[in-house]
């Protein structure tokens, strides 16, 4: 079942159908449509209504979560996860909650980030 959208908060995490997010017309992204994820991804909210897409794989302006600073689901908490440091999203709390995708977040077991994570995050993409 999705999470709630009275649960979107700092340090959450959702698995989100990008290409679905990408096209409410409310959306708006930091790099080109060329450079965004198109098809299911974990996204961070950092802040109210601003969330980060997060890769399995490094790359060039990308920087690695420790492992540490991850909880929640075994899908979210295993393996690695990287950050592109100009890379943010805006959306509605509705446009979010619609692009849940194949999350296995609940009310009651949520994925997260720790909160010296997210104020790292907000550092490096200058926010």
């Amino acid at each position: 079942m999705p999470i709630s959208k009275s649960n979107f908060r700092p340090g959450v995490v959702l698995y989100l159908d990008a290409r679905m997010l990408a096209n409410d017309p409310g959306t708006t992204c930091s790099v080109a449509r060329h450079l965004q994820p198109m098809k299911g991804h974990f996204f961070v909210c950092i802040k109210a209504g601003t969330w980060v897409p997060v890769y399995s794989r490094p790359g060039p302006g990308r920087i690695e979560l420790d492992s540490t600073e991850k909880g929640g689901h075994i899908k979210w908490t295993t393996g690695k996860s990287h950050y592109h440091t100009q890379q943010y999203w805006t959306a509605s709390d509705d446009a979010v909650a619609l692009a849940q995708h194949r999350d296995h977040s609940s009310d009651n077991e949520v994925n997260t980030v720790t909160q010296d994570a997210v104020t790292t995050m907000i550092a490096k993409l200058g926010l």
